[in-house]
Order: C-alpha cells, then structure tokens, then sequence
C-alpha cells in the first residue's frame, strides 16, 4: 500500500476522531454476551454421536482439556505424558508450545527475514498448485498461551489408544507413513 494512501487515511480518521472529541459523543457501553456451553450430558451425547475417531479424540482435548482448536491441531507425542504412573497419580499432562496455523507465505518471509519467525515445522505442501499458504507448526502468539495442560484420566487413556492405532499402522504402511509426529493425524 502505497504511503499516501496511509497517509491520507490516517489525516481522515484523526479529523473524525477529533470531531467527535468537540461534539462530545459518547461511546455505547460494550455489553459481553454470554456464551453458551454445552452441560455435561450434552457433552457425552455429542461424543456418543461421533464416529470419526479422529475428530473423537479432539473433542476429547477440547472437552476434557479446554485447549483451543490450533492447540490440538499442533500437538506433538513428544509433549503428552500418559506413562502408567502419571495416569495413576493424576499428573497426565500434555504441554502446549505450539499451535498449527495456515499462514500467509510472503508474511511468513517477511517476519523471517526481520529475525521474528516463531515458525517450528512448515509442512510440505501436497497440492499441485501453487499457494499463497504454508501450513506451519508455530509458537503461540502470547507466553501465557504456553502451559502445562492436566489430563483426565478418560483422555490420557484415549491418547494411549490413538498412539497405539498410530504405532500399528506406521508399521503396517511403512515408508509411506508421513510422521511429523501430530496426535491428531491421518491414517496417511
């Protein structure tokens, strides 16, 4: 964007700005609507409807966990602890130090070349065509984002049977398994 086209919206938005100081305008309050959240026999229900073993799993996350869609997509084996002895005495965790997010290329450039990328892992890309995306494996936005997340004992059961499936079928596919080593993944 060219700068006197910045400039010149910035001139507008400061005269408005002022005006409004000189007629004295007052800003309506902001009202926070409440959100609605599922109880906890909606919750089962809408994990007893699901078939999608993949998508079971992140509701579990979401559900038992509260952590953020990015969160799920982006965690890592190597950041989930469900070892017999942390399940038994309570201490499962998964930390969370990433998030997976499509970002824009040419940003994504721009950001490393001024030395601030808090990109991981850019995957490869498997469409023909050429994007304007990466898919990427990234640090959170915030320090506070980064966290060491509790798991139920119901959820660090049902990771250990999602690494199992996973071990199984990298064995069973072989070289054509692509493991970036997602906990949420495909059978490919």
């Amino acid at each position: 964007m060219p700068l006197s086209v910045i400039e010149k919206a910035h001139a507008l938005l400061r005269s408005a700005l002022n005006q409004a100081v000189k007629w004295r305008i007052t800003l309506p309050k902001h009202r926070s609507a409440e959100r609605d959240v599922w109880n906890a026999s909606e919750a089962q229900y809408a994990l007893d409807c699901c078939s999608d073993p993949i998508l079971h799993t992140a509701m579990l996350l979401t559900l038992g966990c509260s952590m953020r869609i990015g969160e799920i997509l982006g965690l890592t084996w190597n950041c989930v602890d469900f070892s017999d002895e942390s399940i038994q005495d309570g201490t499962a965790h998964a930390f969370v130090n990433k998030e997976l997010k499509r970002c824009q290329k040419d940003s994504l450039e721009a950001l490393a070349h001024r030395g601030r990328s808090q990109v991981i892992f850019t995957f490869p890309e498997w469409k023909q065509t050429d994007s304007t995306t990466s898919l990427v494996l990234k640090s959170p936005k915030t320090d506070s984002s980064v966290r060491k997340v509790f798991l139920p004992k119901t959820v660090a059961l049902a990771l250990r049977e999602v690494k199992r499936s996973q071990d199984a079928l990298k064995l069973l596919i072989g070289d054509e398994y692509a493991d970036y080593s997602l906990v949420i993944a495909h059978e490919d």
